[in-house]
């Protein structure tokens, strides 16, 4: 289409109706003085709206994560990828919505956001310009939680957004369990269970210390699970970072669990160590291990729980005030008067763990110590003396149970008992 233009001082047009269009472009009216627009009616005016104007500045409309992800249970109980702490993975904005990168790389932001418990965490990632970012996840907050990646040029609403999960940091143990033991527990204490290993002082003093500060206990079991790492009072327990790739599967014989009968026949399935209780116990003892315990079954003289690994967890993390250690390398004499005085320490409100060779919970008598055979039980009263039958009897927590007024031969008791601990807070 072409143009009119009128030019002249005066333009004049008179007809009985009159249109003017510009179907492709604008209508302007011009004067050095006015413009003016008369009607015996009216003069109308409708509403110019522009159209929206497309434009050529180009947006991020998709990223990628380019690294290989890690497996790992999600809070729907599904083994899934996931990244990972402390791992480093790349992300790339491999998509923009004009079809065309920007010229300049560095006008691509990142940012991220994961909610907590205490409420939304957001933040635009430091030095994070560019095509491509990496990323390693360095805050414990984070971990079992889902993290939302964000790369934009303009803003985040109109950029491009990925959300992955961040594994737990001990990723194999499946939270909906570990938190169902934990609720078990936390109705009956004596469930802590040892398995087939040697935590049976950590089983003993976690025993004791589930029984008067249960909420602190289970803060410690999930924050564990969730952080790998816990710290109470003036203690941080932080276990061998190869225990987090742990598996607590079946067909993976590292982990502890009782898989034959005392005959050597195979127990099918085998009996697992519960999940808490190996995140808690075995974590504990590795705090404190200077021999690389990492939880795996058959770590028997690295687990070994000594006096001063039990008395320093007791009071630097536990918050015991009185820890009276009365054990004894000797065995061998009666021990009636002392069993009396456990039982006045116990209802004075000591709680009372007993140092034994673990020959005494199999009837056996045993004159020869075994440090190997050293195991720890906590009394719970009860005591009484057959003396007709020359038995002791009395209550105790040991291997996940809780045995009532059970009876143990004299001989068998004098000859396997080093004595015992008694613990305040």
């Amino acid at each position: 289409m072409g143009s009119i233009k009128y030019i002249a001082k005066t333009i004049t047009e008179k007809s009985e109706s009159s249109r003017w269009f510009a179907t492709n472009g604008d209508i302007n009216f011009n004067a050095s003085k006015e413009v003016a627009m008369q009607s015996t009616q009216k003069v109308q005016y409708g509403t110019y709206n522009p159209p929206d104007k497309e434009t050529n500045d180009p947006e991020v409309e998709e990223i990628q994560i380019k690294s290989i992800l890690d497996d790992g249970f999600n809070d729907s109980s599904q083994l899934v990828k996931g990244l990972i702490y402390g791992k480093v993975y790349e992300f790339d904005a491999v998509k923009f919505k004009q079809g065309k990168a920007p010229t300049d790389l560095s006008t691509i932001h990142w940012a991220f956001k994961y909610e907590t418990e205490q409420g939304i965490v957001q933040a635009d990632f430091k030095n994070g310009q560019g095509k491509k970012i990496h990323v390693s996840i360095e805050a414990l907050a984070v971990c079992g939680k889902s993290l939302t990646i964000y790369a934009y040029i303009k803003s985040k609403e109109s950029g491009a957004s990925l959300t992955t999960w961040v594994h737990y940091r001990f990723r194999y143990f499946d939270r909906a369990k570990v938190k169902d033991e934990m609720n078990k527990r936390l109705a009956q204490n004596y469930l802590i269970n040892q398995s087939s290993t040697s935590l049976c002082g950590m089983a003993a003093i976690f025993y004791c210390f589930l029984k008067i500060d249960s909420s602190d206990y289970n803060n410690i079991a999930l924050e564990l699970h969730q952080k790998g790492t816990v710290a109470l009072n003036q203690y941080t327990i932080k276990p061998n970072s190869f225990m987090y790739d742990m598996k607590p599967f079946a067909d993976n014989e590292k982990y502890p669990g009782m898989r034959k009968y005392s005959d050597g026949t195979a127990i099918n399935p085998p009996k697992l160590m519960p999940l808490v209780d190996w995140i808690v116990l075995a974590s504990a003892r590795s705090s404190e291990s200077n021999l690389g315990y990492s939880g795996e079954d058959g770590q028997d003289f690295s687990a070994i729980n000594w006096g001063s690994v039990m008395t320093k967890l007791l009071k630097d993390f536990m918050g015991y005030t009185t820890i009276i250690d009365n054990t004894t390398l000797f065995t061998g004499q009666n021990h009636t008067d002392t069993l009396i005085q456990m039982q006045k320490d116990y209802q004075e409100g000591y709680q009372v763990i007993l140092l034994i060779d673990s020959d005494m919970l199999d009837d056996s008598v045993s004159w020869a110590g075994n440090l190997t055979n050293w195991h720890y039980i906590v009394f719970e009263g009860d005591l009484f003396f057959d003396t007709a039958g020359d038995k002791y009897q009395f209550s105790y927590f040991t291997w996940g149970q809780f045995y009532k007024k059970h009876s143990f031969r004299a001989s068998v008791f004098d000859s396997n008992f080093y004595g015992y601990y008694k613990i305040k807070k």
